[in-house]
């Protein structure tokens, strides 16, 4: 046994600066939201827009990829897509990236990809983790290749040479898919008891079903279909050939012929019943009607003498299964026709199949059924199937309903699930379907049809079917024909078209008013339905004055809790909220709950809508609290009741977007106010209303957000559908010219702004009262406007009319006056009258604080600008502190890239540039300046601002910031401006010299650094700090390319300079000093870097708090040198430190944290606590992701050091599945042969090297030095590295004269760039000696093993398990020349060793035991050996997790010996638990289990 270890190298860090910025200020603007109100009226009143256009899809798509250059011909590949083209939706395509692309775009689908075998490299690694691929199939011409492929990636289904394999196996698969789609209903018993709580999937089905049998149907239905039908399938002409063939053979061939063909009707019924699509289904109700009554025909004539059982297979959700384990001794229902059959193998195989997809739980259902019960009929349909089934095939009509009895499982996520059939007259069954037959009532099939249109939110078949009945309808039959108008004119509120909502509306009023008197209770409901929709027109007090009408007549005939009179206190209520009279508003609201309480079930929809108008109240008022529980009040009792697609789901969205964007957590306003539009878009006109207010919605919060070009867009939108809509002096039109005002005052386009302001400002003061508070918000934003213009008197005038108006319509601490307090605040902050600005500040905070939550959005306006008062002032301690209070608001409300944010950036800038706190100014500015250049055209004022607050800051103190990702941009713009000065020139020269040494591209930096340096040379008042900071990180480039002396020669002259241009104790200085102590600790010269990180410390100390981040940059310094002199409790206190610092000065996510999580994790890898050293590594990952784009190459870093864990404990797999995704990240973000990749393709080989493919690792190695090679100096150490590296390759494959010279290469450059005494030097000695050993050169080996103890013992912190292994290594060399008493001699000092300096636990320790234990061997000191042996087996117990490769030596070792001493059972024992850890890490066929299975066959024969 011998030891040798490659060298792991990892890059040097690049410390970068950069130049820093001025104030600027903070202006608010009112932008309004839209709300939608549920106004009761006999329906609701929204609707769809109808389309005759047909809109079904399969749930999947059919993909065929080929090359130009496929290993098949043409023939064959035409003939696949020929068969997939009974497939309607598919899609085929030569070009690979095209194909991505539309796999990539693909939603709410699933995809079947057929590739050929040229492209399956390219194609499967990008797409196989994609959600929608459901499978692939490979076409190529031999696939006995390809098996590793499979087992590698799950959805590869198969390798096919012939396209009937390819056909079936497709064809299966879409089959287990589909069969896994069909909906069920699922009734827990405690449903049965609270029919509140019944699922509505269910009921809706039962009524499908039973309106449909009752609704007659002929043969113009068919031609309906069909000739609908064709439109779908114009482009394909084998389901074009089916759909004539239905059309001429309809009722010459069995309806379940029809059904079960394959992607004909099956896939169309089971698609529309399976998403309730109720424009398909009334098109297919002829078929449904046919289909059953054959069903029941059959079922009629059947013989069934006893009960029997019949299976079905499929999958359900997670969801679904965790309901039906709740649900024993409920009900289940199939939402469609159910095919199962009396082949439990069939059903099975359909279950199993469905295991295969992750989300879905394998399910076989095994269901009794009883022939002598009356129940949903069933039949035998193997003699009339298409298919002609061998197995029995049972057919159940729709929604059948069965008893859940019991579950079982039968493996892992497969469980079988035993249902028994229900009797039409189980009682639980008849109070189901009772309970739903009184929620849809009606006087024919089609009147009830209608009304579950209605309920199911299909408004747009609602008013298809009431315009039918109007017309069958006798003009004598006045309370129908009235009742109708009504109904269509509830429908055209909801299509938006509400003059033609009016007409209908008036129309039933004319008909009940010739035959009712004036106050009888008839007319009620036609005065209802118009004030409602001249409520929505804004005509309020026409609608006022027929809401007066209502309520006296519903006063004088109806209870007190009578619904109707709940109805008007609603429809009331809604118009006073309109008009700005809120706490009437509730009074009316709170009217019409106490009646629906009392009426209706604790579910009811209706209860949902009065929940929610009262929350929107509230929130008007500015108790969001309030309205946020009134909110989840309405759609709890929504989604319970309701289809998840129902319109009155989609106000609630609005609502609950509305409050979050009160309380200002605008990202979850803009996702319910996005599902809003969605659900809006799917079923309203595009005219509507409520669209346009969501539009507007969208505006508002993106607005806030920041994102104005977002914003704009959906302003517009709203205007365009309103302007279509409503009359042109409707007050919501203000709203929106107001909003697109406010958002060109936002970016300076004043002239815009005015425009817009003016005409919602002309709106307003003809639509409202004088008094209303929106004219207040449009004075305030005029105001806003002249102030920007610094037309402060007008400002201010317009600031005190909107202070009237709040004054005499708000309450003195409603949240909408702090606004106009805080605006007459910045127009006396102009002029520098502060006393006066102050006083309205502090009235605005003094409101907010009382109104709002301690963190809300709005306190950032008072905190800024009492901010900016107090540096005014000079108080800049104040300053400082309102200033940070508004940062940290703004960061949990706000979009990290939004102006807002620029904005406060940089006056805490300004502020710590005012106090001489130069680093946090710099820092400050940096942010400020990368946000603007999102935001702003590159002439922008704010950013001419920016650029010369960071000139300013730069000429105080000669430091720049690390801006990397924004210098090529700045280097940009600069060039594009007009002749910008020496300095800042230079400085642009000096940041993007930085960004090209991070990019590894070290001879561009280079010269750009020296740029800068000759620009700074030639001017004439050259800035000494920035050519200081140039010297500094030219310093670092010298030093990240092995260049040591040219690196300290660098920072000495940047060191000069500073000594005699700055204080001792400036920062500037401990930057300097922290960066030549890493030079030191890249040389192994530790006493020295500790000296200058100790310089550093000081001044740091001197010039900081005590929780200053940069401190904790140095303490995490320190830490990494003591990590390097393996002194490792020392370095866990320095990372502590900085731990504790960043605790206090940073978020736990910052990414300093990050990098402090890896390097613990670093010095516990050291220690061989693997487990802690794993945690850390991927917490460091964990904050990653949270702030990193997910090709960051810090991911590939961090990586690395996760798979350095996993090869340290034997997990191979693991480890090199992590440096494959480190290696892809880099690949994908970094330039080629970027040090950061050269790291990963080392730790590949050195995997593969400890894995014993040597070849493998030679190839890494080698490309490691090709890559290096490109930018690293001939004699940088990495590459000494690399060289020995590839030298022991060569020596694990017996190569050792190759071995020798590439070993000896690399200590020859160590020898040139590294002290005598570096412990590299000792390991190159003791590799070159290894090798000698193995071409038993013995004292050759020997002499090199003794310089290498000498150089180890020369160190000034020797590393003692370094020195232990090369002792270790001399034994080796003696028992090779069997001198075993000196062999013995090396072991007894290591011994000592280990008791004074390692724990007892130390693997190394375990390794001495084995190696006494051998040389015992060798002696025939079998026992002394064995005692040795168990020696070594319980410190490896104790030093890590059991089972590890290095196991394997251990039990080899005592297998042998116990061969030796005769105890062969003993000996078996071993080996086979050695052979069970090689199964487990190595491939099959790596030398060792050659070795094993020699020696178990030895074994066996001597026993």
């Amino acid at each position: 046994m011998e030891c040798t270890w490659p060298k792991l190298f990892t890059p040097a860090n690049v410390k970068a600066e950069l130049v820093d910025d001025k104030d600027s200020c903070d202006n608010s603007l009112s932008i309004y939201k839209s709300s939608a109100d549920d106004i009761s009226s006999p329906r609701n009143m929204n609707m769809p827009l109808y389309n005759e256009k047909p809109c079904f899809t399969e749930n999947f798509v059919a993909v065929l990829l080929k090359s130009n250059s496929n290993e098949c011909d043409d023939n064959i590949y035409n003939s696949i897509f020929d068969f997939l083209l009974i497939i309607n939706s598919n899609k085929a395509f030569t070009d690979y990236n095209q194909c991505i692309d539309f796999i990539c775009h693909v939603q709410n689908k699933k995809i079947f990809l057929i590739v050929s075998s040229d492209l399956e490299e390219r194609v499967i690694p990008i797409v196989r983790d994609f959600a929608q691929l459901q499978s692939i199939y490979v076409f190529c011409d031999n696939n006995s290749q390809h098996e590793q492929l499979i087992k590698k990636h799950r959805k590869v289904k198969g390798f096919f040479t012939e396209i009937e394999r390819i056909s079936h196996a497709l064809r299966q698969d879409i089959q287990h898919y589909s069969n896994a789609l069909i909906p069920i209903s699922i009734i827990p018993p405690a449903s049965i008891n609270n029919l509140d709580e019944l699922d509505q999937s269910f009921m809706y089905s039962q009524l499908l079903k039973e309106v449909f049998l009752e609704t007659p149907h002929d043969d113009n239905d068919k031609k309906h279909f069909v000739n609908f039908c064709r439109i779908y399938y114009v482009k394909n002409n084998k389901e074009f050939q089916k759909l004539d063939e239905f059309e001429r053979d309809y009722k010459h061939l069995s309806l379940i012929w029809w059904y079960s063909r394959e992607y004909f009707i099956f896939a169309i019924l089971n698609e529309a019943l399976r998403n309730q699509d109720i424009n398909i289904i009334l098109k297919m109700g002829f078929f449904l009607r046919d289909l059953h009554c054959q069903i029941e025909q059959l079922h009629s004539k059947a013989d069934y003498h006893k009960p029997f059982t019949v299976y079905r297979g499929q999958g359900v959700s997670q969801v679904e299964f965790e309901k039906l384990q709740k649900s024993q001794g409920g009900l289940l229902s199939f939402n469609n026709f159910l095919s199962t059959s009396t082949a439990y193998q069939v059903s099975f195989l359909f279950a199993e199949a469905a295991c295969s997809n992750p989300d879905l739980v394998g399910i076989l259902f095994q269901i009794e059924v009883n022939p002598s019960i009356i129940s949903t009929p069933f039949a035998l349909i193997n003699d009339i199937s298409h298919f002609n089934n061998i197995e029995k095939e049972i057919l159940f009509s729709m929604h059948t309903i069965f008893r859940i009895c019991d579950l079982e499982p039968i493996q892992d996520r497969l469980w079988c699930v035993y249902l028994t059939l229900t009797s039409d007259n189980d009682q639980e069954l008849m109070i189901l379907t009772e309970y739903i037959r009184q929620e849809i009532l009606g006087t024919s099939g089609l009147y009830r049809l209608d009304h579950l249109m209605d309920k199911m939110g299909e408004f747009n078949k609602a008013e298809e079917i009431y315009i039918t009945l109007l017309s069958k309808t006798s003009n004598d039959d006045i309370d129908q024909v009235a009742d109708l108008n009504s109904q269509i004119g509830c429908v055209k509120v909801a299509k938006g078209d509400l003059e033609s909502a009016v007409s209908y509306f008036e129309k039933a009023l004319e008909i009940q008013e010739k035959s009712c008197p004036l106050h009888y209770p008839c007319l009620a409901r036609a005065y209802n339905d118009i004030g409602a929709v001249s409520s929505l027109m804004g005509e309020y007090s026409k609608a006022f004055s027929y809401y007066e009408k209502i309520l006296q007549i519903q006063q004088n005939s109806l209870s007190s809790d009578d619904l109707h009179l709940s109805a008007s206190y609603n429809n009331i209520a809604t118009l006073c909220k309109l008009a700005g009279n809120y706490e009437k508003a509730l009074s009316y609201y709170r009217k019409t709950l106490e009646i629906m309480e009392r009426s209706f079930p604790s579910i009811h929809p209706t209860l949902g809508i009065t929940y929610g108008n009262i929350g929107s109240v509230h929130d008007l008022m500015g108790e969001y609290s309030k309205a946020y529980a009134y909110f989840q009040k309405d759609i709890k009792i929504k989604k319970r009741s309701l289809p998840l697609d129902h319109p009155s789901i989609r106000t609630t969205y609005g609502h609950l977007g509305s409050v979050y964007d009160s309380i200002g957590e605008y990202s979850k306003a803009l996702a319910y106010y996005e599902r809003a539009l969605h659900a809006h878009q799917k079923s309203l006109s595009t005219n509507s209303i409520e669209i346009a207010s969501t539009y507007n919605n969208l505006g508002r919060v993106t607005y806030l957000m920041g994102d104005y070009s977002k914003a704009l867009p959906y302003f517009k939108k709203a205007l365009e559908i309103q302007k279509q809509s409503l009359p042109s002096y409707h007050p919501t039109l203000s709203v929106t010219y107001n909003n697109i005002g406010a958002l060109h005052t936002s970016i300076g386009e004043y002239t815009e702004a005015l425009s817009y302001y003016e005409k919602a400002l002309e709106i307003m003061q003809k639509a409202l009262p004088p008094n209303h508070p929106e004219l207040a918000t449009t004075y305030n934003n005029l105001g806003g406007l002249c102030y920007m213009t610094t037309e402060y008197p007008n400002a201010l005038s317009h600031f005190q009319k909107a202070l009237k108006i709040q004054q005499v319509s708000l309450s003195h601490d409603h949240p909408p006056m702090t606004i106009t307090y805080n605006n007459i605040g910045s127009v006396y902050h102009s002029p520098d009258d502060y006393p006066n600005a102050l006083s309205n500040y502090k009235t605005t905070l003094e409101i907010m604080q009382k109104s709002l939550t301690m963190n809300h959005p709005s306190l950032v306006i008072a905190y800024n600008n009492i901010g900016l008062v107090y540096y005014s002032m000079g108080e800049y301690s104040k300053a400082l502190s309102y200033l940070e209070m508004t940062l940290e608001i703004q960061q949990q409300f706000l979009t990290p890239v939004h102006l807002s944010i620029a904005t406060t950036y940089s006056n805490i800038g300004v502020m710590y540039s005012s106090t001489g706190e130069y680093s946090k100014a710099l820092s400050n500015h940096e942010k400020a300046l990368e946000i603007m250049q999102k935001l702003l055209p590159s002439n922008h004022l704010s950013l001419a601002t920016v650029y010369n607050n960071i000139g300013l800051v730069h000429n105080s103190l000669g430091e720049y910031s690390n801006a990397l990702l924004c210098h090529e941009k700045a280097f940009e713009i600069v060039q594009k401006s007009s002749l910008p000065d020496c300095a800042s020139l230079a400085a642009i020269c000096n940041n993007m010299g930085l960004t090209y040494c991070e990019m590894g591209k070290y001879s561009s930096a280079l010269s750009y650094y020296e740029q800068s340096i000759e620009i700074q040379k030639q001017s004439a008042s050259p800035s000494e700090s920035l050519l200081s900071t140039t010297y500094r990180n030219v310093g670092s480039l010298y030093a990240s390319m092995g260049q040591h002396s040219k690196a300290l020669s660098y920072f000495m002259m940047s060191i000069k300079i500073q000594e005699e241009t700055l204080s001792p104790n400036h920062p500037s200085l401990a930057g300097t000093y922290n960066d030549i102590a890493s030079l030191y600790k890249s040389m192994a010269k530790h006493s020295e870097a500790l000296s200058y990180y100790e310089r550093a410390l000081n001044i740091m100390l001197k010039s900081f708090s005590s929780n200053h981040p940069s401190l904790a940059n140095i303490y995490n310094n320190v830490g990494s040198v003591f990590d390097s002199m393996e002194e490792y409790e020392k370095a866990l206190s320095y990372y502590l430190k900085a731990f504790a610092i960043m605790k206090e000065s940073l978020l736990l996510n910052h990414p300093s944290v990050a990098v402090l999580c890896s390097n613990v994790g670093v010095v516990y890898h050291s220690k061989r606590n693997y487990s802690k050293a794993l945690q850390f590594f991927q917490m460091s990952f964990k904050i990653q992701q949270k702030f990193l784009t997910p090709n960051h190459p810090s991911f590939a870093i961090t990586l690395n050091y996760i798979g350095s864990v996993h090869h340290s404990i034997g997990n191979y797999p693991q480890a090199l599945s992590c440096y494959e995704k480190a290696f892809e990240i880099e690949k994908n973000a970094l330039p080629p042969n970027h040090s950061t990749m050269v790291t990963t393709y080392n730790s590949i080989g050195l995997l593969y090297d400890t894995m014993g493919e040597h070849s493998m690792s030679l190839s890494y190695y080698e490309k490691t030095l090709e890559m290096i090679q490109t930018y690293l100096a001939p004699n940088h150490p990495s590459i000494a590295s690399t060289y020995h590296n590839i030298g022991l390759a060569h020596k694990s494959i017996g190569e050792y004269t190759k071995a020798c010279f590439y070993l000896k290469m690399g200590l020859e450059i160590e020898q040139k760039s590294l002290p005598s005494n570096h412990p590299s030097l000792a390991i190159s000695y003791s590799s070159i000696g290894a090798t000698y050993n193995s071409m038993q050169a013995y004292c050759q080996a020997l002499s090199c093993y003794q310089t290498a103890l000498e150089i180890q013992w020369k160190s000034p912190q020797p590393n003692y398990s370094s020195i232990i292994n090369t002792y270790y290594c001399i034994v080796f060399v003696h028992i090779a020349m069997e001198e075993y008493s000196k062999a013995l001699s090396c072991y007894e000092k290591m011994l000592d060793m280990i008791e004074i300096y390692l724990p007892l636990d130390h693997e190394l320790l375990a390794n001495i035991y084995s190696s006494i234990g051998f040389i015992y061997k060798l002696m025939r000191k079998y026992w002394d050996g064995l005692s040795y042996y168990h020696k070594a087996l319980e410190v490896m117990e104790k030093s890590g997790p059991s089972g590890r490769p290095s196991f394997t030596t251990i039990y080899c070792n005592l297998a042998l010996i116990y061969k030796s001493i005769g105890m062969y059972s003993d000996a078996l024992l071993f080996y086979k638990k050695a052979l069970q850890i090689l199964k487990k890490y190595l491939p099959t066929n790596h030398p060792l289990f050659a070795i094993i299975y020699d020696s178990l066959g030895t074994t066996y024969e001597s026993t």
